[in-house]
């Protein structure tokens, strides 16, 4: 593998202290776990954005009305529905490892192989944190707020928001500190309860028919350094979040001859927005009411 992702940067074979002695070498960081696209459910690809952006059709709920009852040889009324348009617009997005020769001559490990492979996972990371879970959570119709501690009664408000403009809740999303509020919870640590079956992961189970997500990429504001743990999101994953990805993540070689630095470009154009219900709620940061926010202190 090193091998292979030595040579596109350079020709020749690898000098043989790249490719050994990799694992132990390097000690690996603790990687944050990722939701990735779980969440997504409308997915724009490059063929679907004609420019940079993308102009979209809602449809506006009920607004085509049947009459009656109508009487005997009168006129049928007449009843379409409406629409309300809103857009995705992609942003360019990326990073450049640089590598001078004489690092990969010098290195005991694998330099270019970790540099590509870091740069892919925080490529992923980006997209989980400042675009998806982000527009997750800019995009709740409602907010639930909460206490010190997240309670069961905060949940089921957070739900009935959903159900009472006909969603269904499949999904909850979960920081840190809301995690270990639901692990206090007598409800759902009891046996034959629904709730924590797996903490070590970052699916945790099920409460109330919701799948629980934890994680530590929550966050209120794009480029924020840390993130949300006390917030929590409750949302109906078949209409919460689209996703239009007009370049999908590519690598590309770079070479600067006259520094003898070799590297790579990574670049992604991305954008992620809530799927806007209403034509009330087509302004960005676009809102639904599939998406309901718990907040706790």
């Amino acid at each position: 593998m090193a091998k292979k992702l030595y040579e596109l940067f350079t020709t020749g074979s690898a000098p043989e202290q790249i490719l050994t002695d990799i694992y132990r070498t390097v000690s690996e960081a603790v990687k944050v776990k990722l939701i990735g696209t779980n969440f997504v459910s409308m997915r724009l690809g490059p063929g679907d954005i004609p420019g940079s952006s993308v102009n979209l059709v809602h449809q506006t709920k009920n607004s085509l009305n049947f009459h009656g009852p109508i009487g005997e040889g009168a006129e049928i009324p007449i009843s379409t529905e409406d629409t309300f348009p809103y857009s995705m617009t992609v942003n360019k997005f990326g990073t450049r490892p640089l590598i001078t020769r004489e690092m990969i001559e010098d290195s005991l490990f694998a330099v270019i192989d970790r540099n590509l492979k870091e740069a892919g996972y925080q490529a992923a990371r980006f997209l989980d944190r400042q675009l998806l879970l982000l527009a997750l959570r800019q995009g709740s119709g409602n907010t639930v707020t909460g206490g010190a501690a997240l309670t069961v009664a905060n949940i089921a408000s957070a739900i009935n928001y959903l159900e009472a403009s006909d969603y269904t809740a499949t999904d909850f999303a979960i920081g840190a500190d809301v995690a270990m509020d639901l692990r206090n919870i007598d409800t759902f640590v009891e046996a034959n309860k629904a709730g924590v079956s797996d903490p070590s992961k970052s699916l945790i189970g099920t409460i109330f028919g919701m799948k629980v997500w934890q994680t530590n990429n929550l966050t209120s504001t794009f480029g924020a350094s840390s993130a949300n743990a006390t917030d929590a999101v409750v949302l109906d994953k078949d209409w919460a979040l689209a996703f239009a990805e007009k370049r999908p993540l590519t690598i590309d070689r770079y070479n600067d001859v006259t520094r003898q630095l070799e590297g790579i470009v990574l670049s992604a154009r991305w954008d992620a927005r809530a799927i806007p219900d209403t034509s009330a709620r087509a302004s960005v940061p676009y809102t639904t009411a599939a998406i309901s926010l718990i907040t706790t202190t």
